[in-house]
C-alpha cells in the first residue's frame, strides 16, 4: 500500500492531523504502540501500525512506501527518531515535537540524503515563526513581538488553563529561562520575576503576559533583529498564582524524603491533569514587527468540528506545510527547514489553506 502521509505518533495532535488529512482525501497510515489511539484511527479511516520507531528495520518498509511523514512525537523520544530516519534517503517530513537538542546537528546528514525536515511546525513556535518573516521582509523589521497563549475561553478556575497540551510542558513555561534578543544579543530572563504586561484582545479580552522560550531556530535566523520576544499571554491574576505555587516549592523536582521517585513538581502535575478542564479552550496569537513601519498579525482559535482549539492550532499549521509537500505546492532544497524558511511568495496559499481550517489571520499595517 502507499499512503500520502504516515502519520508517526497518534497522541492528541497526531489523531488531529491524521482526521485533518483523511478528511481532506489522503490516504494515511499512522504508527503508535497503543493499540487504543491505533483503534481511533482505525475508526477515522486511517490504517495503522503497531511499530517500533527506534527500529530502522521496523519502520523503514512503512516510511518507503509514503511520499511524507508528520510526526507529533513525545519529546523525549523525538529527536532520537529524527536522528534514525536522518540516515535514510529521500524523506519529507514535518516535525511538531518539541525537544531540547538542536535540530541543526542532523543538517548534514539530512542534506547529503537529500531529505527535507521541516521542525518546529506548531502553532508557536510554527505558524508564528511565518508570520514573523512575512512582517520582517515587508515592514524592514528591527524588533518583534510575538504574543500567544493557550487558556479557556473564560476566565474559570483555578488558572484559567484548560489541559490540552502536556502537563510537564505547561510546567516547564514557568521554570525555564526564556531567550530573547535584547540590543541584539540573546540573553535569559526569568518567566516568572519578570514584569507582567497587559494586552488587550477583540472578542477576548485583557490578557495578561510574561517571557517564554518559544523563539528557538529564530534567535539565530532573525539575529540581526534589535529586539526579538515572545511572551505567553494568560488570565490577569494567572501569573501570582503560578509565582505562588513556586515559593511554595511545587515547581521543584527534587524527589520527597517521604516517597522515593515523587517530586513536589511531579504531585502538582498529577493535581492539575485531575482538577483542570478538558474542554472549552482557545489559543491568542499575535505577532507584530516594528521596522520602517509597523504590521500586526491576529489571529483567535476556538474549538471546531471536536477539534480543541490547541490542536486544531497546532495541527494545522503542521498540516498545512504537509499538504504543500504532498501536492508539491513548495518547492525548497533538502535539509533541515524552519516555518521561517517558507518564502514569502507562499505566504497567501498558507493563509487560504489555514482559513479553511478556521484559523483566520487579520493583518493590520
Amino acid at each position: 500500500m502507499k499512503y500520502d502521509v504516515l502519520v508517526l505518533g497518534l497522541g492528541n495532535i497526531g489523531l488531529s492531523i491524521s482526521r485533518m488529512l483523511l478528511d481532506s482525501g489522503y490516504k494515511v497510515a499512522g504508527i503508535d504502540l497503543s493499540e487504543e489511539r491505533l483503534e481511533v484511527l482505525k475508526g477515522f479511516g486511517g490504517d495503522a501500525f503497531k511499530v517500533n520507531l527506534l527500529s530502522k528495520e521496523d519502520v523503514y518498509p512503512l516510511v518507503r512506501s509514503s511520499r511524507v511523514l508528520a510526526s507529533a512525537l513525545p519529546g523525549s523520544i523525538a529527536y532520537r527518531v529524527l536522528t534514525l530516519l536522518a540516515s535514510i534517503k529521500g524523506i519529507k517530513l514535518v516535525d511538531v515535537s518539541f525537544f531540547p537538542e538542536s535540530g541543526s546537528d542532523l543538517e548534514k546528514k539530512v542534506s547529503d540524503n537529500g531529505s527535507i525536515f521541516f521542525l518546529d511546525c506548531g502553532v508557536a513556535p510554527g505558524l508564528s515563526n511565518m508570520l514573523l518573516r512575512y512582517g520582517v521582509e515587508k515592514a524592514g523589521g528591527r524588533r518583534g513581538y510575538i504574543y500567544v497563549g493557550g487558556i479557556s475561553e473564560e476566565p474559570i478556575d483555578p488558572l484559567g488553563y484548560v489541559a490540552t497540551w502536556n502537563i510537564s510542558d505547561f510546567i516547564e513555561e514557568y521554570i525555564r529561562p526564556a531567550r530573547v534578543i535584547q540590543k541584539g544579543e540573546v540573553v535569559e530572563l526569568d518567566p516568572l520575576s519578570h514584569p507582567v504586561g497587559r494586552r488587550f484582545y477583540e472578542d477576548v479580552g485583557e490578557l495578561e503576559y510574561f517571557p517564554s522560550d518559544g523563539l528557538r531556530s529564530m534567535l539565530k535566523n532573525f539575529s540581526f533583529m534589535e529586539e526579538l520576544v515572545e511572551y505567553t499571554l494568560r488570565w490577569p491574576g494567572h501569573i501570582e498564582k503560578m509565582r505562588f505555587l513556586k515559593q511554595l516549592g511545587f515547581l521543584e523536582d527534587d524527589e520527597l524524603e517521604i516517597c522515593k521517585d515523587v517530586s513536589p513538581r511531579r504531585i502538582l502535575e498529577l493535581q492539575l491533569l485531575k482538577s483542570l478542564p478538558r474542554e472549552g479552550d482557545m489559543v491568542v496569537l499575535e505577532v507584530e514587527v516594528h521596522g520602517d513601519f509597523n504590521i500586526r498579525f491576529t489571529t483567535v482559535v476556538k474549538p471546531w468540528k471536536g477539534y480543541s482549539a490547541m490542536a486544531l492550532s497546532t495541527a494545522g499549521f503542521q498540516y498545512s506545510v504537509v499538504k504543500s509537500l504532498v501536492d508539491e505546492i513548495l518547492d525548497i532544497n533538502p535539509g533541515i527547514h524552519y516555518p521561517e524558511d517558507i518564502p514569502i511568495v507562499y505566504f497567501d496559499w498558507f493563509k487560504e489553506v489555514l482559513k479553511g481550517m478556521k484559523i483566520n489571520i487579520k493583518e493590520e499595517w
